[in-house]
């Protein structure tokens, strides 16, 4: 019995002893544990703390580059602001004196109507409106309001070395300007229908897209350089009209008119048709793309002359000799391709 109870005691003493180690074991592991964690925490928040000084320094240094090119960026908007500035302000100016050239240049065009007076052997100048009104002894009226006009308009345009007359689609319809100085001046798509133009001075004068219809022309002298283009003669008589070989007619309105001398004329597209060609002297010339239908006298175009693409129809006395033809009806309606290149035998 005793040994049994001693044995007893000893295992009861092995199992208190295992509990107590196996206790020692288990606190020991979560020890380790919770070290482990703690040693993660502590390797994060350095990283934490790395990563943060990084983005630190970033920052400050995309931050610093920003306001460097924003400061770049400001100046050069100061500095465009700056010459946007000067740039509207010559606009401005340039604006301002261009108005005061055309106003003063309308106001001039606008006083040629006044300009009526009679023609003698030395024809007072237009534009010189104190000469003109002690020369004429108050034949005509000026008032003081056109006067000083005028003065101010030629000092305006005499300091700007400007033409003397621009005009875009005025209507001078009859006006009266008679000997009128209108030299070099530019007077486009506008109505000079039935005006009064004798003796005027048109020297190089820039007319295109004008209408001249019925206009009075006598003893005008186009010079070498007028652009005439588009210009309608309709009905005028140009028998004293001097036109430079040099000028150009195209798309010109000749139709119904009384025709003068032309010195190796270029006309293309021009309007011939009911126009009176016996008293004109025409040397040589091309005539592309003419109309010349029911015209009278042609014969007096000289020797030589080209016709090409043009229209002969009801033309009389018409076909001049020795000339050249190409794909042009004839007088009698015929095509003087189908007449062996000419229309001579075929006119009336």
């Amino acid at each position: 019995m005793g040994s049994t109870k001693n044995q007893h005691a000893i295992i009861f003493l092995v199992l208190i002893i295992t509990s107590c180690l196996a206790g020692c074991v288990g606190n020991d592991e979560e020890n380790n544990v919770i070290s482990d964690y703690k040693n993660d925490i502590v390797e994060r928040d350095q990283k934490i703390e790395t990563l943060e000084a990084e983005i630190a320094n970033l920052t400050f240094n995309v931050t610093a580059t920003l306001e460097a090119e924003i400061a770049n960026l400001t100046t050069d908007v100061t500095d465009l602001t700056g010459e946007i500035a000067s740039l509207e302000e010559q606009y401005s100016l340039l604006l301002m004196r261009y108005n005061h050239s055309v106003l003063h240049s309308e106001n001039l065009s606008s006083q040629l109507i006044y300009c009526e007076f009679v023609i003698g052997p030395q024809p007072p100048n237009c534009y010189d409106a104190e000469e003109w009104y002690y020369e004429w002894h108050h034949e005509y009226s000026i008032r003081e309001e056109v006067e000083q006009n005028l003065t101010y308009a030629l000092e305006t345009i005499q300091e700007m070395e400007s033409l003397v007359v621009h005009i875009i689609g005025a209507n001078l319809s009859g006006a009266d300007l008679y000997g009128a100085d209108l030299s070099d001046s530019v007077i486009i798509n506008s109505n000079l229908s039935g005006a009064d133009l004798r003796w005027a001075w048109l020297t190089n004068s820039n007319l295109s897209g004008s209408d001249l219809s019925y206009a009075q022309l006598d003893f005008i002298d186009f010079g070498y350089a007028a652009n005439l283009s588009n210009v309608s003669f309709r009905g005028v008589d140009l028998v004293n009209v001097e036109f430079n070989w040099r000028i150009s007619f195209h798309g010109v309105d000749f139709s119904d008119s009384i025709l003068g001398d032309f010195e190796t004329p270029v006309f293309n597209h021009v309007n011939f048709s009911g126009a009176d060609f016996t008293q004109s002297d025409i040397l040589s010339g091309s005539f592309d793309f003419v109309d010349l239908t029911y015209s009278n006298g042609l014969a007096w175009v000289s020797d030589g002359a080209y016709f090409e693409n043009s229209d002969l129809t009801g033309a009389t006395n018409a076909v001049p000799h020795n000339s050249y033809w190409f794909n042009t009806i004839c007088p009698d309606g015929t095509n003087s391709d189908d007449n062996g290149d000419t229309c001579e035998g075929h006119g009336i």
